[in-house]
Order: structure tokens, then C-alpha cells, then sequence
């Protein structure tokens, strides 16, 4: 085998071999946790899509989902290809994962924002503060990943050696270390503003702020943090094809966590309530007579009454 394009890592065929096997076997794991969770948080997740008044909303919680699978579909085609292919083609699927990674993971921050959104009671001002951070986190992971497929998916080669027969990286791109820290970056963010709403929360209701976060899904964020930070330390540790663990494995897991996280949000908002216009007339009413009855005791000034009585007077 020509060991020039063999990673640093390895030094045998053999290891090679085994390496491909772990992330077959990882990439299969991630697609069907993903597909499953998908079938048993469907009527769960339909609730929580038909209380969003934002057709964006939907699309992004949509897309959160879906696009997970698409953005694993090439490197399902890389590993299992089930004839020969050039390095050209493995380039050409890595650079089509990574565009497909980069939407649905910024769709994903998407639906972040929606969730820090309702647990604000849709303050506007929240709204804009998270849109500018997932419009500058978009923006910071296009340009990383536009450098990414230039000068970063030039090592990807097919190996066709049996056992092997498939798409492998060789070399590591340090642009992913950039990417994950973008992502690390907007998702603490977004657990600041939570954290900020819940210690608010003790001031006008009598609650704990370890409860009020459990009730905002606080173990959720932690749990997303936690997979962002071990997908940094995969990239900074220079273990070669190791970062790829972060798409092929972690962020199905993200996305699950953020399909439960939204819809926990939507389910522990209130409804808003939308009376009839008879309703409205009956509750005006209401309030009107008994304004009437505490805030003025005494029947309103009428001036004919009053000057039919000194008529009354006169005549007499």
C-alpha cells in the first residue's frame, strides 16, 4: 500500500482498517439514534411545531432535524460506496457534508434562539440579541468553512485496498478548530441569557434558581456545552480523522438535545388565549360594573333629575 497517504497515526494497513470499522460502526449509531428519537418524539415534537406562531420558527426546528440526516448522507456514501470511487468524489462529498453541517447546525442555533426566546416571554429586545449572535456565528462558520474546502480537503483520498474501499482523510484541517469554537462560543451565549432569566426568576416568584433551570431544560444546555467542548478537544488534540466524530456521532446528539429542549420550552408555555368577541363584551361588562361598584358607591350625577326636583320646590 503507498504509505504516502497514510495519516501519521497509523502505520499499517491493518490499523487503518480497524479505524474505518469504529467510525462505520459510529456513523451508523449516530444515523439510526437520530431516526429513532425522530419516531418517538414525533407527536411530541407535532405539539410543540403547531404552538409556533413563526413559520421561520417551524422551518428551523424542522430543519434541525432533518437536516442532521442529510448533512450524514455523504459520508454514508464515503464508507459504504458500493463501487470505486476517485479522490475527486470524496472531496466533492466531504466539501457537500460540510456545507449541509454548517445550515443545519446553524439552524439549529436557530431553534436556541427560539427556545431563550419563549423563556423570556418573548421580549423583543432578547430576540435581537440572539439574532445578531446566530447571524455572526452563521457568517463566521461560512467564511471557516469556504477556507476549510480550499486549503483543508486536499487530503482526502480513496483507498482502494481490501478491507479498506473507502473515502479517508489524511490530514488534519485546522479550520475546524475555528468552526467548533464559533459553536462553542454561541451556545454559551445562549446558556448566559438563560442562566441571567432564571436568577431573575427568585425576585417576582418564589422559586429556587436550580429548579427554575431545571423546569427551562438548564441540563439540556449543560449537556450541549459538554458535547461542543469534547468536539474542540477532539479537533485541538490533532488526532487526525478523530474531529469527525463531531458530525458523524456528536451532533446527531446535539440536534436531539436541542428537538427536546424546544419542545419542553413549548410545552411549559402558557397558552395564549384568544376569546370570542362575545367573550370580550361579557368580561368588560363585568369589569365595568364592579368598578362602578367599588369605586363609585354612590349612583351617578344626573342634572335633569336634579332640576326636576327644584321645579318640584318652586311649585310648592
Amino acid at each position: 500500500m503507498n504509505t504516502t497517504v497514510m495519516p501519521h497515526l497509523y502505520h499499517s494497513p491493518a490499523e487503518v482498517s480497524h479505524a474505518l470499522f469504529l467510525f462505520r460502526c459510529l456513523l451508523l449509531v449516530g444515523f439510526t439514534v437520530l431516526v429513532w428519537d425522530g419516531f418517538l418524539m414525533f407527536t411530541r415534537e407535532l405539539k410543540a411545531i403547531r404552538k409556533m406562531d413563526n413559520l421561520a420558527y417551524r422551518c428551523a426546528f424542522i430543519w434541525n432535524r432533518v437536516g442532521v440526516l442529510f448533512s450524514l448522507s455523504p459520508y454514508l456514501i464515503g464508507l459504504f460506496s458500493p463501487r470505486p470511487l476517485t479522490d475527486k468524489i470524496c472531496q466533492n462529498l466531504e466539501i457537500s457534508a460540510s456545507i449541509l453541517y454548517v445550515v443545519a447546525d446553524s439552524l439549529g442555533n436557530l431553534s436556541a434562539v427560539v427556545t431563550v426566546f419563549l423563556l423570556w416571554n418573548r421580549r423583543p429586545g432578547t430576540l435581537a440579541l440572539l439574532l445578531s449572535g446566530a447571524v455572526v456565528a452563521f457568517c463566521c462558520n461560512i467564511v471557516l468553512m469556504v477556507l476549510n474546502s480550499v486549503y483543508g480537503f486536499t487530503e482526502i483520498k480513496w483507498i482502494p485496498d481490501a478491507g479498506i474501499d473507502s473515502c479517508y482523510v489524511v490530514d488534519y484541517s485546522r479550520y475546524i478548530i475555528g468552526i467548533y469554537s464559533v459553536q462553542l462560543c454561541f451556545d454559551v451565549y445562549a446558556a448566559i441569557l438563560v442562566l441571567i432569566n432564571a436568577m431573575d426568576m427568585p425576585r417576582t416568584v418564589n422559586t429556587q434558581i436550580l429548579g427554575a433551570l431545571r423546569s427551562q431544560g438548564g441540563w439540556l444546555l449543560l449537556a450541549t456545552l459538554v458535547l461542543r467542548l469534547l468536539n474542540l478537544l477532539l479537533a485541538i488534540l490533532h488526532w487526525t480523522t478523530f474531529w469527525l466524530l463531531g458530525i458523524i456521532v456528536i451532533e446527531p446528539l446535539i440536534s436531539i438535545l436541542n428537538a427536546r429542549l424546544i419542545a419542553q420550552t413549548c410545552e411549559h408555555e402558557p397558552a395564549e388565549r384568544s376569546p370570542s368577541p362575545e367573550g370580550q363584551d361579557i368580561v368588560y361588562m363585568i369589569e365595568l360594573t364592579t368598578d362602578i361598584k367599588v369605586d363609585s358607591p354612590r349612583p351617578p350625577y344626573d342634572r335633569y333629575a336634579r332640576r326636576s326636583r327644584r321645579v318640584k320646590s318652586d311649585m310648592c
